[in-house]
């Protein structure tokens, strides 16, 4: 099934040097779920150091999160999120995770 966004969104496509605007929104779909790994890196990072690592395809994470295997990454650049349920969505960024500085490599 297709991830469906509330209100007047669409797929964020994100290049190098791009700006993530950071909407509200809820996700409102599900797509079958990548399996996760454990986080590789202990130390935190801002989200602008994250979200880089990422674009280089990195999965990301935060330690606010307690290891519940949910991982963000790109794929066909569109930032996704696997949720703690295991599955797959679309990720519209919340102002606190831009704001956080305990990223990690995962």
């Amino acid at each position: 099934m297709q991830d469906t966004i509330k209100g007047n969104h669409s797929p964020v496509k994100v290049k190098e040097n791009t700006v993530l605007e950071v909407q509200e929104a809820q996700i409102v779909g599900e797509k079958p779920a990548m399996s996760p790994g454990t986080v590789k890196s202990s130390s935190h990072m801002n989200f602008n150091k994250a979200i880089e690592l990422a674009a280089k395809g990195r999965k990301i994470t935060r330690q606010q999160w307690d290891n519940k295997n949910i991982v963000g990454f790109f794929e066909d650049e569109v930032l996704h999120i696997i949720t703690a349920d295991g599955k797959k969505h679309q990720w519209i960024l919340q102002v606190a995770d831009v704001e956080a500085d305990d990223w990690m490599v995962f």
